[in-house]
């Protein structure tokens, strides 16, 4: 059953290890940007698309050093790539790693599908998106964002020209973080200056 008190320790998708501090929240408007997604698949490497991606994300992907992991309780088990230093990633970082390898794959195919005399390499360690969808799966969950939405108001009309209803979520206001001190925070903790994203 769900409760109203609010618990001192948790915060919704947040950190029970107490490493990242509490962000304000605002009210974010869900619009439609077509910069990190195009319509044309063969956009998609673009390096203004790429670009965008990078702007989005911190330096170091969210892969931060824990200094004082001795006095931090539920942490997992650090990752192994770094031998002198005690590092983990962020869920929002690795949840953004996975969307970009999700729609990378995706316009691998598309494009492959569409024009079969190109010559894409084929999808790269498909166990990788597989892994991408489950965690993202489990992530939207665990935020369970309940904003409402309302009508479509950029789907196509139907072949018989009718509207094709449903939601596509845009003009929706939902709590958000603010993404800027996240970013601000995690690439003061970061293990590396690295722009990355897959």
């Amino acid at each position: 059953m769900w409760r109203h008190e609010r618990s001192h320790r948790y915060e919704l998708a947040g950190d029970i290890t107490g490493f990242a501090p509490r962000f304000s929240q605002q009210i974010v408007t869900f619009r439609p940007n077509t910069t990190f997604v195009p319509e044309n698949a063969s956009d998609f490497w673009n390096p203004n698309v790429q670009q965008a991606w990078l702007d989005i994300v911190p330096e170091g992907l969210g892969y931060v050093e824990v200094k004082d992991a001795k006095q931090r309780d539920n942490l997992p088990h650090p990752i192994h790539d770094y031998v002198n230093n005690t590092v983990f990633t962020t869920s929002m970082t690795h949840q953004l790693h996975c969307l970009h390898t999700i729609l990378n794959a995706y316009n691998t195919m598309s494009v492959t599908l569409d024009n079969p005399a190109l010559k894409y390499n084929p999808i790269q360690q498909p166990w990788h998106v597989n892994h991408c969808f489950e965690y993202i799966r489990q992530a939207i969950m665990c935020a369970g964002d309940v904003a409402l939405e309302g009508a479509a108001t950029t789907f196509p009309i139907g072949l018989d020209g009718e509207d094709q209803g449903g939601s596509d979520g845009w003009d929706a206001k939902h709590v958000c973080k603010d993404y800027s001190q996240i970013i601000a925070y995690l690439e003061e903790k970061t293990i590396n200056h690295v722009k990355w994203i897959s």
